[in-house]
């Protein structure tokens, strides 16, 4: 009996081993396909950006004035081998791939809408004895301005066309497609810090909401109370936030801020500030930071130190949220906030 018990074991660690040996060689085969697809025997055509990935990031930084950066996306097509005739390739953008993309890289891209691309060609050739295409497919990104969401944008190209003498070429399954990815900021905040002469808006009906205060006596209403001895203040926050509700869409130009003058007769500065604004409380979007220097020490609540915050392009908005990145110390405030 202990025989065949000892044979039954054998047999059982053996057939487990190979188990074990069919599930490794699966998982390398079904995991290296996509990956030995270009190297395998057949006529592929694929494209790829230059640097061997599937996809393009172009980061725009847009002012009223000018738009900086790379707006422009160029990448070849290629033959996993040479052919004795040529292959011309069209290529087309390729919408209905942005939610599988999404899906797949955890992103939540917007589609970029046809009015902020164009092509310099839709087709694209290789010619007899050569792997890769003379020219590149060239995209450029235009009406940069109306780029203003905050997600990003994504535009997936694929080759969806083969026109050849050669019928064994076809598009290789994994690598037909680049993906083009639109990451925007915008800059709207003049560097210049001038002084308005404007008179302030009426501030009657607004609203201050805050991330957090030192004290309730400390409150964000302290920044619409006409009274430059109070202030709203936080202690040791990271990058705490002001929201101020005008009650209505208002087109404004910019801020003028009281420095923090009312917390134990000393001044705690904010130094920067990212400026974001909004319509619905929902939708933010950020014009950029401004970049304030330190409050003088001479000046007082009736003589203050004023801070201008002032965009280049006027903007229509009921919500704007100041938030502070940078101060004195640890301890931050706002005495008061005019509009313009």
């Amino acid at each position: 009996m202990s025989g065949i018990v000892l044979i039954n074991v054998v047999m059982k660690s053996i057939q487990t081993h190979i188990y074990i040996i069919v599930a490794l060689f699966l998982i390398a085969f079904l995991g290296g396909c996509k990956k030995d697809e270009l190297n395998s025997k057949e006529l592929l055509a694929y494209t790829k950006a230059s640097d061997g990935k599937n996809s393009i990031t172009l980061n725009l930084t847009i002012s009223p004035l000018i738009t900086l950066g790379d707006s422009t996306a160029r990448f070849p097509m290629y033959l996993t081998r040479e052919t004795s005739v040529d292959v011309n390739l069209t290529l087309q953008s390729d919408t209905s791939l942005v939610e599988s993309y999404n899906k797949a890289n955890n992103t939540s891209y917007e589609l970029l809408p046809n009015v902020n691309y164009k092509f310099s060609t839709s087709s694209l050739t290789v010619k007899a004895g050569n792997f890769t295409s003379l020219d590149s497919l060239e995209l450029q990104i235009i009406n940069t301005k109306t780029l203003t969401g905050d997600k990003g944008y994504l535009l997936p190209i694929s080759i969806s066309e083969i026109k050849s003498d050669d019928k064994g070429v076809t598009i290789s399954s994994n690598f037909r497609t680049v993906y083009i990815v639109v990451m925007s900021k915008v800059l709207n905040i003049d560097s210049s810090n001038m002084p308005f002469t404007d008179p302030n808006l009426d501030r009657t009906g607004w609203t201050a909401t805050a991330s957090s205060s030192y004290a309730e006596e400390l409150g964000a209403s302290n920044v619409l109370d006409g009274d430059h001895n109070t202030s709203w203040f936080v202690d040791n926050e990271s990058q705490p936030y002001l929201e101020i509700d005008m009650g209505a869409s208002k087109t404004i130009k910019g801020f003028s801020i009281v420095p923090n003058y009312g917390f134990v007769s000393s001044i705690y500065d904010f130094l920067s500030m990212e400026v974001f604004v909004s319509n619905d409380n929902i939708v933010w979007r950020s014009q950029g930071v401004y970049a304030g220097t330190a409050t003088n020490s001479l000046s007082t609540p009736s003589n203050p130190d004023l801070k201008t915050v002032r965009f280049i392009s006027p903007l229509a908005m009921r919500y704007v949220r100041f938030k502070i990145l940078s101060g004195s110390n640890s301890y931050s405030g706002i005495g008061e906030i005019y509009a313009k």
